[in-house]
């Protein structure tokens, strides 16, 4: 921790070969995870001061202007095992520490595609894809980042899910009744007001199907009043969109947008009433010329 410093990006010296640099990043990463497989089994006293003593500051790199993905992973990693474990589920003081060490994951999404990348200083996605060059190659054309659609790499890929798994985690908890519901409908909220949906739905482009069933997972728990009609309309348009449904995954997906849709045709709320009023007939022509 003390090599990765706030302005040490790299984590190289100049002379490394692209080779060193890989290994440093894969054993600070290693270390991070075997720390978070250790954290997922702590009593809450033991986890509130391993928070206290470095934990925070570890998590405190995710609001870094930038980091390089493998570490990156690794620190989400860490922080879902911390909130998945009986000591971060049983405290609220837990879950409201790592979250807010974590920014809340708005930093986070930042990294999820170019959403954002008119209103930053630092266009993250741009970064991430050429970080991402030096294990393989693909995620630059002339320099610049590739479409979501055409990203094929796998370190993107595992950043991404782990990123929508403490995504998942906030839209399920915050539907739970339970000791940190509270906490967690405030942090479903800033993600909402973040554009949550927006990017979650563009990430459903990813070539990459352990990337769209973390999605449409995440999706399943973000509560119906919380989306839009015309968002709601895009599980209509996906649907037109799957003709091979023995490829990869597709079934599983297709089978948790299902799911979905159904919550949307039973909820009573305004947005629900739009969407079947709006797109319910194309939705049952999609689904049927399946």
């Amino acid at each position: 921790m003390e090599i990765y410093r706030a302005n040490d990006y790299e984590l190289r010296k100049p002379e490394d070969s692209p080779e060193n640099q890989k290994l440093k990043y894969m054993l600070f990463s290693g270390l991070i995870s075997t720390f978070g497989t250790l954290a997922h089994y702590l009593s809450v006293e033991q986890l509130m001061s391993l928070l206290n003593e470095f934990g925070y500051n570890l998590l405190n790199y995710a609001q870094f202007p930038r980091i390089e993905p493998l570490i990156l992973t690794s620190i989400c990693d860490l922080a879902h095992n911390m909130v998945t474990s009986d000591a971060g589920i049983q405290s609220r003081t837990c879950i409201d520490n790592i979250f807010n060490s974590l920014g809340k994951l708005v930093p986070l999404m930042h990294y999820m595609g170019d959403t954002y990348a008119a209103h930053l200083s630092v266009d993250k996605y741009k970064y991430l894809c050429t970080a991402a060059e030096l294990y393989h190659k693909g995620t630059l054309l002339k320099n610049e980042p590739v479409p979501l659609e055409a990203n094929t790499n796998p370190v993107v890929h595992r950043l991404f899910i782990s990123i929508i798994k403490l995504i998942t985690f906030v839209c399920k908890y915050a539907n739970v009744s339970c000791n940190i519901q509270e906490k967690c409908q405030e942090l479903s909220d800033v993600l909402n007001q973040n554009g949550r949906e927006t990017i979650l739905f563009s990430c459903l482009v990813i070539p990459n199907d352990d990337v769209k069933l973390s999605v449409a997972k995440c999706l399943d728990e973000v509560s119906v009043n919380e989306i839009e009609a015309d968002e709601m309309a895009y599980f209509s348009r996906l649907l037109s969109n799957y003709k091979n449904l023995g490829a990869g995954k597709t079934e599983e997906v297709l089978s948790v947008i299902f799911i979905i849709m159904t919550k949307i045709l039973r909820d009573t709320g305004p947005g629900a009433r739009e969407f079947v009023n709006k797109y319910s007939q194309n939705a049952i022509a999609d689904a049927l010329d399946m």
